[in-house]
């Protein structure tokens, strides 16, 4: 009689353990990238916030007559290392509201953008 001692893996068996291995490996790849791209969009959303921010409290920094020659649609861009953002920001009149203004700024991005606007009361006699 003749017995047969089988040692090791077949060649199917380590094909077939390789190919698991290889789509486990390939969908933790691919959840990573996508977490990895998900905090670069918030990244990028929560620095327009601050520079939006800073855009606001400039606006608001200054007179009802800087904010009246302020006017609509000023733009720019931001310097080093935020060079990548743009800002546009619109101050006008509210309209049947005395020494009331409407502020919008825009910040955007190759990503994407973000908008804030508020309100400032300023007479044009007063400083803020």
């Amino acid at each position: 009689m003749f017995r047969s001692r089988q040692r090791g893996f077949s060649l199917l068996e380590v094909v077939v353990a390789l190919v698991v291995v290889g789509l486990t490996l390939a969908g933790a790849l691919g959840a990573a990238a996508a977490d990895i791209r998900a905090s670069r969009k918030v990244a990028d959303a929560l620095e327009a916030a601050a520079l939006a921010d800073a855009v606001l409290a400039r606006i608001e920094l200054m007179s009802a007559t800087e904010l009246a020659e302020l006017g609509a649609n000023e733009a720019g861009r931001f310097g080093a290392p935020m060079e990548r953002y743009h800002w546009r920001a619109d101050v006008r009149p509210v309209s049947g509201e005395l020494d009331l203004m409407e502020v919008h700024v825009s910040i955007s991005w190759a990503g994407g953008s973000l908008e804030v606007s508020t309100r400032l009361a300023r007479s044009l006699d007063s400083a803020p």
